[in-house]
């Protein structure tokens, strides 16, 4: 019986320690969280007792037991106390009682006293014939239970629902005590059957007092227990009652001792082993299990952190790039909150429509089909709606009236809104989840909150949607202008040759000067063309070239507009790194706005200097001028402009795209009335390649 025993205590001591630990780690330094965790280290104190008492049968671990057995109840006595002292404000009866509860709480100290006086335990055998330990533990047992009595009926009925495994779970420690010391009474001693089961007793009264404690926190103790963890060990404990009785089958089978035992046992035994992996792998039995666990073991059905941390998690993973994945993860994310197997999704278009979207793990209805007056219900009311609730009770949604193809088809459960504010944003159907049940107050809670939340991730992708489809039509249109743009400088060169061939067409100089300009305009056209032709735009690359030859080709184009420019200062060694096609236009370009500014009789001056490690090309008129507050906010702002239907507003814009694409700057210094010098800064090519070839 020694080695039954132990086995017992050892466990008792076990389920204590980390009892123990728990309360330890989550205890918040009141008074309620002090005398419970004494009481169970009382209680894990004495159980080590009993294990080495029945390990080395040594007779000062005899006594120590003894000792400890009654130093226990004192503490469960002062957690007791400590919890019936708030219902005296609320329980008149009570009152009178507890005041005198320094006397209740004085007598089993001194019954435990008595106890350890030799003298007086020696006398009472000899008078009565039985052993005072037995006579004070049985007092205490009965004693205890009188509190714990006392601790449920004063408690509202309401909050009885949190003490009540306490009362439980204590009231089994104390009866188990009565029933053993009064057999010990009655026989003059400790029956070793019955004092080797105490310590299986606290794999039953340990559970049920942590749920107590869980279920307490105004006790300052906030002991979690996972709701992963709760499943999966209900799961194990349903699996090992599960094998048990498949041994006991089997051991039937075998003992019947018959030439079909074997077959019969092999054949039941794996049998039963896949219909125990159906069980573990059925996702509709883990779904079962969860809800049992969280309907009756938990204050609450859900896990809220972590259902919304998962939820968080899922959405931020789904895939705004392609919404034929992003939809379906959405919605794979709100279903699986309640363990749903399926949904589908309405989303508004912008004629206020609702038009089916996606759907995840379930078939979606034949044809496009339309909400009706579900719409204005749940924009109005913002209710989520159980089906099974409104086939049954109508009324309860007032005057609403659903789809006809909604009831018909089987599976659907729960209609959930997507309201961002006032806003409908989205309808979701749900499934009917794999273990089927009515929708409560947490189910709507959770569903309506998470509808919120992915309304704004719906219109946060249909507005990134809108907003990528306006971006190409921006795009489109900027291409345009610049196109408009370029038609118009090729069409004023062609113009100027057209409004001077009647006058100069025996000009031999004009005709080659025309055919020249011609020849520009057909390359620009081609370029242009080449260009549009092109999927995509290329990325300007540079390369090594003279600014002599790009200069002097831009000044023969721009010689048919008065006034000529100049060049006043000129090296004609200089290279930068730029595209020569493109250097020329904004050069054309800049030279052409400044004769447009300056009268026929004004002056244009070029000089192109060294500078450091760069080329600058500066272009200098005597023209109008421009104002500060037009460089700072107007100059280089695209599609303003001061020429009216003559022009586009994005030549200065494009050009200094053009050079800081170069890796130079545009920068223009102006004053009304005194003229403008544009500054064009190019990097030095010959200076770039010799620090490349130092770095090499």
């Amino acid at each position: 019986m020694h080695q039954v025993a132990q086995t017992g205590y050892l466990l008792s001591v076990a389920v204590s320690l980390l009892f123990l630990v728990l309360l330890l780690s989550a205890w918040r330094g009141r008074l309620s969280g002090v005398l419970l965790w004494l009481a169970v280290f009382a209680q894990m104190i004495w159980s080590s007792m009993a294990l080495l008492w029945h390990a080395t049968e040594a007779p000062f671990w005899l006594v120590s037991y003894a000792i400890t057995d009654p130093l226990r109840y004192l503490a469960w006595l002062a957690l007791l106390f400590s919890l019936l002292k708030p219902l005296q404000q609320n329980q008149h009866v009570l009152v009178g009682w507890l005041q005198h509860r320094a006397f209740w709480f004085a007598l089993p100290v001194f019954l435990i006293i008595t106890v350890f006086i030799k003298e007086l335990a020696i006398w009472w055998k000899v008078l009565t014939g039985v052993n005072l330990h037995y006579v004070v533990m049985l007092a205490l047992s009965v004693f205890c239970l009188i509190l714990t009595e006392q601790l449920y009926r004063y408690t509202r009925k309401e909050q009885r629902w949190a003490i009540k495994f306490l009362c439980l779970g204590l009231g089994l420690v104390f009866v188990y005590d009565f029933y053993l010391y009064s057999d010990a009474m009655l026989f003059n001693q400790i029956r070793a059957d019955i004092e080797a089961a105490r310590g299986y007793m606290a794999l039953i009264y340990w559970p049920l007092i942590a749920v107590a404690v869980a279920r307490n926190p105004r006790w300052s103790v906030d002991l979690f227990v996972s709701r992963a963890l709760a499943v999966r060990s209900l799961v194990v404990l349903m699996a090992g009652i599960y094998l048990v009785l498949i041994s006991l089958a089997g051991y039937y089978l075998k003992s019947t001792n018959s030439e079909w035992s074997e077959a019969l046992l092999l054949v039941f035994v794996f049998a039963a082993a896949i219909f125990f992996i159906l069980l573990v792998v059925s996702g509709g039995f883990r779904a079962r299990i969860k809800l049992l666990v969280g309907k009756h073991f938990f204050a609450s059905q859900y896990d809220y952190r972590e259902e919304w941390l998962e939820f968080s998690r899922r959405l931020s993973q789904a895939d705004q790039n392609e919404a034929q994945q992003f939809f379906p993860q959405i919605l794979k994310a709100i279903a699986e909150l309640v363990d749903s197997p399926g949904a589908m999704l309405w989303i508004r278009q912008p004629n206020n429509r609702f038009q089916y979207q996606a759907h995840w793990c379930m078939h979606p209805p034949a044809q496009d089909v339309d909400l009706g007056p579900l719409v204005g219900f749940l924009e109005g009311s913002g209710w989520i709606i159980d089906i099974s609730e409104y086939k049954n009770k109508a009324d309860v949604y007032e005057s609403l009236t659903l789809p006809e193809w909604l009831l018909q088809m089987p599976l659907c459960w729960a209609i959930v809104p997507l309201k961002l504010g006032d806003e409908l944003v989205g309808v979701v159907v749900l499934a009917t989840p794999r273990a089927s049940r009515p929708i409560n107050w947490e189910d709507r809670d959770l569903l309506k909150t998470a509808g919120q939340q992915l309304a704004g991730y719906v219109k946060l992708y249909s507005t990134t949607v809108a907003l990528v489809d306006a971006r190409q039509f921006e795009a489109f249109n900027r291409l345009s202008a610049f196109v408009v743009h370029d038609l118009k400088n090729v069409c004023a060169q062609l113009s100027l040759v057209t409004t001077n061939a009647q006058k100069h067409r025996a000009n031999p100089a004009f005709i080659d000067d025309a055919f020249g300009t011609v020849e520009n305009a057909v390359q620009k056209m081609q370029r242009m063309l080449a260009h549009l032709r092109k999927d995509r735009v290329d990325a300007i690359t540079t390369e090594s070239i003279l600014v002599a030859p790009v200069l002097v080709n831009v000044l023969d184009t721009r010689k048919v507009q008065l006034p000529h420019p100049q060049i006043v200062d000129f090296d004609e060694k200089l290279k930068v790194r730029a595209d020569s096609e493109k250097l020329a236009s904004v050069l054309n370009h800049l030279i052409q706005n400044a004769q447009e500014a300056t009268n026929d009789d004004g002056e244009i001056e070029i000089r192109v200097t060294e500078e450091s490690h760069d080329v600058l090309i500066s272009i200098k008129d005597t023209g109008c001028g421009m104002s500060e507050e037009f460089i700072k906010n107007r100059l280089f702002k695209p599609f303003d402009t001061t020429k009216g239907n003559a022009g586009m507003g994005i030549g200065v814009y494009q050009s200094r795209e053009t050079i800081e694409g170069f890796g130079g700057a545009l920068t223009v210094s102006s004053k009304t009335g005194q003229g403008s010098q544009f500054m064009v800064r190019l990097t030095k090519a010959d200076q770039e390649t010799t620090n490349n070839n130092n770095t090499e």
